[in-house]
């Protein structure tokens, strides 16, 4: 994205280029797709339009915030350094309705709700991988849980749920390398962590040679 900053009563000639021929990182192929926007704006301050929010949301009753990108501009991960809301959003961090829950052990994930009032709280398994996004969503539980009850759940983890699709091999391709998978409440709130490591790449029609 690209910023200039025009001055008022001046007359200025744009020139405009798109090339689809650079490759964005992980990709193999052009996009065949592009799109380009230009319009102007007001000159503003991240912090002044934090603190203008922040008011908004003290006069009002209720704060239903829609944050993030559009779908003109939102792509499959490789687009971002992180899963960070765009700007300052993350710092408005509004209280909210809420439960909160507590996981433990790895192996067997007891669930326990410390709300008072019925509700389903979710188990997460994330990965972190060398190379790779900084946390990748892989699979998920919801369990009812009445107010103070507590239940035990499993997720069973497969080696697709380790594997993406690699166009340059036209199959979904497993890496070799260190995993670390995380079990989560939330994607803020970590509770267990496993170290795994995987010491073949392969794809999924190469199943028996993964290890």
């Amino acid at each position: 994205m690209g910023l200039f900053k025009a001055q008022a009563g001046r007359v200025y000639n744009l020139e405009i280029r798109f090339n689809n021929h650079h490759l964005v990182p992980g990709q193999v192929i052009p996009m065949r797709r592009g799109a380009i926007e230009l319009g102007g704006r007001p000159v503003t301050e991240a912090e002044e339009m934090l603190q203008e929010a922040e008011r908004a949301a003290r006069e009002a009753d209720v704060a239903i915030v829609a944050v993030g990108l559009n779908q003109d501009w939102e792509c499959e991960c490789y687009d971002r350094d992180s899963m960070k809301l765009p700007g300052k959003s993350d710092e408005l961090e509004p209280p909210s309705s809420y439960h909160s829950s507590v996981i433990s052990d790895v192996e067997i994930q007891p669930l326990k709700t410390t709300s008072s009032i019925a509700n389903t709280p979710v188990a997460i398994l994330s990965f972190m991988v060398q190379n790779g996004p900084e946390k990748e969503l892989r699979d998920f539980i919801k369990v009812e849980l009445g107010a103070g009850e507590k239940k035990t759940c499993s997720v069973q983890l497969t080696m697709e749920a380790f594997a993406y699709s690699d166009t340059s091999a036209n199959n979904s391709t497993v890496d070799a390398g260190d995993y670390k998978v995380l079990l989560e409440s939330t994607s803020r709130d970590i509770k267990e962590s496993v170290n795994m490591f995987i010491e073949t790449k392969a794809s999924l029609l190469e199943y028996p040679k993964l290890k």
